[in-house]
């Protein structure tokens, strides 16, 4: 029984660092960047940074500038924009140039889905929810 709930422990976190599909062949690099460790997958011309310490209040300023600094650790090219959340970010690569102390990475925002959703329900005569609906346009 020990066994066994140290295997399943295992398995479930293997699964916390697991890059994206299209870095399923890339470069791994692990790099600790001040309180926080990531593990930096990277190709040619991009790279993902994701965060595999656990952060009490997440400040996606501060941990998007130690990603930034990894990746730039890890592949020795400067980041021209990074994007993502508090657990996983990319960046793409400026190879052509040397890495500056100082300079920054441009932030850009994720892009949206543009959808607008509206919910509809029926409560039942017993008073549970019995249909509900959404339309999205």
């Amino acid at each position: 029984m020990r066994a066994l709930t140290i295997a399943m422990i295992a398995i479930i976190l293997a699964g916390c660092d697991s890059p994206s599909p299209e870095y399923r062949h890339a470069q791994v690099s692990r790099q600790v960047v001040g309180e926080h460790s990531f593990s930096i997958y990277f190709t040619q011309y991009k790279a993902q940074a994701i965060r595999t310490n656990f952060a009490k209040r997440p400040d996606i300023r501060a941990i998007a500038r130690q990603a930034e600094q990894a990746i730039e650790r890890a592949t020795g090219c400067p980041v021209s924009e990074i994007y993502g959340d508090v657990a996983v970010l990319d960046g793409v690569l400026d190879c052509g140039k040397p890495v500056v102390a100082g300079e920054w990475a441009t932030w850009k925002r994720p892009q949206r889905s543009g959808l607008i959703c509206d919910g509809y329900s029926q409560i039942s005569r017993w008073g549970d929810w019995q249909d509900i609906t959404l339309e999205c346009s």
